[in-house]
């Protein structure tokens, strides 16, 4: 017979919250882009359900005999160091994308380093390709997932229904990334090109 005691109630609280965030976890699943963030977040839930069957033998703590709880106790430490380390680093890079810090967007001096113009209407021209009238460029090369998703949903607030955002990434995981970006916002992608590992899309804001 387990007794409610104060720490009993804490124990039981604290496995309500961590069953919760199982499913929150679980149910946020198909809201991540596919690529390097999925398969973290993949990971993130074994190691959240790791937590949780391990949260469940707290109230009975009193009943399992001091080896086993201590190598409970241990596994739970040990999770829990992978957890924080996976959860900083992930929050950092997405953080980092919504600061602008990874992010350009060519304007002044980086528009004639790149060659590509910024602002108002621009026709590009590609050999062989369609030509699509941007409106604004966002060079995201040297960046890796999620962060070319994360700057291209910022850039594309700032256009008008109808403009099209031009996007240059290395990453190829942003292939992916992007297509599922543009379907799940209803935005529109029009082209995607790989030219000497460079890929470019063009994507009409809806």
């Amino acid at each position: 017979m387990i007794e409610l005691d104060l720490i009993t109630v804490i124990s039981l609280f604290s496995i309500v919250i961590m069953f919760y965030a199982l499913w929150l976890v679980v149910h946020l699943k198909r809201e991540v882009p596919a690529g390097v963030v999925s398969r973290v977040w993949n990971i993130l839930i074994i190691l959240i359900l790791f937590f949780s069957l391990g949260y469940l033998t707290t109230p009975f703590f009193r009943f399992i005999p001091e080896d086993v709880m201590r190598l409970v106790v241990a596994f739970i430490f040990f999770f829990g160091a992978i957890y924080v380390v996976m959860t900083v680093r992930l929050t950092y890079r997405v953080i980092r994308g919504l600061s602008g810090e990874d992010s350009v967007v060519t304007s002044g001096s980086k528009v004639q380093q790149a060659r590509i113009p910024v602002s108002g209407t621009v026709t590009q021209k590609l050999p062989g390709k369609k030509t699509w009238n941007v409106a604004k460029t966002l060079d995201c090369r040297g960046l890796f997932c999620p962060l070319p998703v994360v700057n291209t949903s910022n850039a594309i607030k700032e256009l008008s229904p109808g403009e099209i955002l031009e996007l240059l990434a290395t990453d190829p995981a942003s292939k992916p990334d992007i297509t599922v970006w543009a379907a799940r916002t209803s935005n529109e992608l029009l082209e995607a090109i790989e030219e000497g590992g460079i890929f470019r899309y063009f994507i009409r804001k809806i």
